[in-house]
């Protein structure tokens, strides 16, 4: 829903090659998401319509999309229940104002990296 931060996002990950979509809500996305299943999803957890956990639980309990990596980047001061929530579903969380851009991308393509296209 974060529509500065989506675009800042979309940049540096297209000068790295990436082809990138924006969704700004979690249902929007999981529409693009069947429609065409991405090597890596970048979730906001605080999204209007769908949150971001909603939307986790959702592709993990669909076969195709189980499988996708999942990076958050999220404002949200998560408690350890949210936390556990999470655990073994993704494979990173940062906070947004608390990671550098260059971190972020570093994260993404090693996610990419370990997770090739179709599996």
């Amino acid at each position: 829903d974060d529509h500065e931060s989506a675009a800042v996002v979309k940049e540096a990950l297209e000068v790295k090659d990436f082809t990138v979509a924006i969704a700004y809500n979690g249902k929007q996305a999981l529409q693009a998401v069947k429609q065409q299943i991405p090597r890596l999803i970048v979730l906001d957890l605080m999204m209007p319509v769908m949150d971001g956990f909603e939307m986790l639980a959702q592709l993990r309990s669909e076969p195709t999309t189980k499988d996708i990596p999942v990076v958050i980047l999220t404002a949200k001061d998560l408690n350890q229940r949210e936390r556990a929530a999470l655990d073994g579903k993704i494979q990173a969380l940062f906070q947004k104002g608390q990671v550098s851009l260059d971190q972020l991308i570093n994260d993404v393509q090693s996610a990419v990296t370990r997770h090739p296209a179709g599996v």
